[in-house]
Parts: structure tokens; sequence; C-alpha cells
């Protein structure tokens, strides 16, 4: 319509496309709020931080010729408010999950890392794992898996789940016994556990007489609440 005949107070409309990153910024967004139950809902909410920005950034630059702003913006903030929330909440959690007493203990690095020695012919520790040695310990693992999953006076805790998952047989310092104190049973649970006790090591135990190398006698033991300490 000629611009002369075009009705009083009525606008033209004008087309703006939105990009797609607009909309997956709110929809990470929203996801985000896993952040607050672990590890990986942190790594969606900063992923949605940087993707909210981008939104963000890519629209400003338009000049006008792009829309999504709101839901860019929205993404972005829900993403921000997340991770901060979700970082202190774990933070919290790893804090507070120690038990007083005991030494923090990385299983895998600290113990498993370092392999036995060889003196004369028999195993021996290394030198980085001796000071742990009649420490009271908290470390975390995994239990390997047993028939009997109720009443457990005793387990064996791996480094890691990949050794029982292909089948293999997990070597003697990727492993050790747990042996509850004062007549305490847990139950078999699934996932990443946390053990605290005082740590004994025989390295010649194993191959001279099958007992395990490391035995952790243990008055502590829990679900993990983080995974720190655990890869």
């Amino acid at each position: 319509m000629p611009h002369s005949l075009r009705p009083a107070g009525r606008e033209e409309f004008v087309y703006r496309p939105m990009p797609l990153i607009a909309p997956a910024s709110l929809f990470v967004g929203l996801a985000s709020f896993m952040a607050l139950m672990g590890m990986a809902g942190l790594v969606i909410a900063l992923s949605g931080v940087l993707l909210g920005l981008l939104a963000v950034l890519k629209i400003a630059r338009s000049r006008g010729q792009l829309s999504g702003r709101l839901p860019a913006t929205l993404g972005l903030v829900l993403s921000a408010v997340f991770f901060v929330s979700g970082s202190g909440i774990l933070y919290y959690e790893y804090v507070n999950e120690l038990p007083e007493g005991y030494r923090r203990v990385h299983f895998p690095n600290e113990i498993s890392a370092n392999q036995f020695d060889v003196v004369n012919g028999r195993p021996v520790l290394h030198p980085a794992v001796k000071p742990l040695v009649g420490k009271k310990l908290f470390l975390k693992g995994y239990m390997w898996g047993t028939q009997v999953t109720h009443g457990l006076d005793r387990f064996v805790l791996l480094k890691d789940n990949g050794k029982c998952c292909f089948g293999g047989d997990p070597a003697p310092w990727d492993m050790m016994e747990v042996r509850l104190q004062g007549g305490r049973t847990v139950d078999k649970l699934e996932g990443l556990v946390a053990v605290g006790g005082i740590l004994r090591a025989d390295p010649a135990a194993y191959y001279e007489r099958g007992e395990p190398a490391y035995v952790l006698e243990a008055d502590y033991f829990s679900r993990a609440k983080t995974a720190f300490g655990a890869d």
C-alpha cells in the first residue's frame, strides 16, 4: 500500500529472524538446574553460560537485525545462577564430607599409582605410600562385586570400577580389603563410596599367602557425597 494511503497509527511489520542459539541458550539454562545435583550438572551450566554469552553477543552485534535477546539473556542468567549455586553446594559438601581426625587421600594417585618396589627379591611399599601406613585415612573407591549384598563386615575396595566391569582381576595396589570395626556391617552399594580408617600394608602377604596387600581397619563408611578424590 502506498505510504500516503496507509491507515493512520498502523506501523509496518518488520520481520527479524531469531538465531537458533537464542532458544538453545534458554533450553540449556533451564536444564542447568542439574548443577545442584553434581559435577555433571555443573558442566551443563557452564556450557549454558558460554552459549548464552555467544547468543547475547551475536544478537547485540546484529544492530537490530536479529531477535531473541530475551530468551538468550534469560538462558544466560539461569545458567550462571545454577552454576554458582551448584559450585557452592559442591564445595560445601567437599569440605564437610571429611570426618574429623582423618587425612584425605586420593586412592588412584597417592596409593595405586605408586606400585610396589622390589628389594632383595621381595616386594616392598613404595616410599610415597609408607607415610600413610598406620594413619587414619579417608578415601573413595568402588565395592567389588560379591554374591553377598547385605550384612558385610568386610569387602574389597577398588580404585575404580573398570577392572570388575571388564572381567579382569585388579592388581594388588589397585585394591584394598576394608574390614569394618566394632561389629559394624554394611550393605553393598553401587557407585562411589567413601571409607575411613587405619591403613595397614604388607605387599609380601599378597604374593606369599594370597592375602590383601592393603587392609583398611574402617570405622567410617558412606556413599560418597562428591567424586573428588576418586578420579
